[in-house]
């Protein structure tokens, strides 16, 4: 082979390694900036006292949330995907020891159960439990850190108007009837809507209780809309104790309707 000939065979081997080396490169800057991503989404980073929890019913639900890198509570029947069984991160609710996933219309409820009654997250002292349809803003776990210091339950979304739709009002009356309280109840009822809330662990255990089986009253009387009662009774109950309830503005709620894709309407 001839000096100029094994000069260009040279020149392409060398231009062929830049490639390879300059392709692992560009491979190796777009997973550490993918990782980086990751860590910034991260939600639960240097939290020792309170813990963010998701709730999602499906593949796509879960999709939307896993960037953040929390403990996701996955309920209803619908099947998972391989990749998200094999997450550390998530929990399948209906494989818990202790789960009433047969109540489908129980919604996120049956999450908030399965925490309290399977012991989840005991080294918390704060639970945020949020749906996946949520929108999070900046320096939401650090703001929420902070309101956490002097409150025991922080919810998002404050409404004075739709408490009574989608619900029976006698209905809701002769459950309070039920459980012994007075309280004057009406369209324009202040409370915190959707059960996107941050409380102690006290507080979810006691509501938890509170509400089930006692929940039975409603089922009775109101099968069709008992989806819609868990949230607003959360309210309820936190009055009837004389909780105070702190608002944190900035979580946007896309409220793609559960009720329908879960077929509780």
């Amino acid at each position: 082979m001839s000096k100029l000939l094994l000069r260009k065979k040279n020149n392409i081997i060398n231009k062929n390694n830049f490639i390879i080396k300059d392709t692992a490169l560009n491979k190796n800057k777009a997973l550490n900036k993918d990782n980086a991503l990751n860590k910034d989404n991260a939600l639960n980073k240097d939290n020792k006292d309170l813990i963010i929890i998701f709730i999602c019913h499906n593949n796509e639900s879960i999709e939307s949330v896993i960037k953040f890198d929390c403990p996701i509570l996955v309920v209803g029947n619908y099947e998972i995907s391989d990749k998200f069984k094999e997450n550390k991160n998530i929990i399948i609710v209906r494989d818990l020891k202790y789960n009433i996933e047969n109540e489908p219309k129980l919604l996120t409820f049956t999450a908030w159960y399965a925490i309290i009654k399977n012991e989840l997250f005991l080294s918390y002292k704060y639970l945020c439990v949020l749906e996946y349809d949520v929108i999070i803003p900046n320096n939401f776990q650090s703001n929420l850190n902070l309101l956490c210091k002097n409150n025991i339950i922080i919810s998002f979304i404050k409404v004075n108007k739709n408490f009574l739709s989608n619900i029976i009002k006698e209905v809701l009356e002769k459950f309070l009837d039920f459980k012994n309280i007075k309280i004057n109840i009406n369209e324009n009822f202040y409370w915190g809507a959707t059960t996107n809330q941050c409380m102690t662990r006290e507080i979810l255990s006691d509501f938890v209780d509170w509400y089930y089986p006692d929940y039975l009253e409603i089922k009775m009387l109101d099968d069709k809309n008992l989806s819609w009662y868990h949230e607003r009774l959360f309210t309820i109950y936190l009055k009837s104790k004389n909780i105070n309830t702190v608002f944190f503005n900035g979580l946007k709620h896309i409220q793609k309707n559960s009720h329908e894709i879960l077929n509780t309407n």
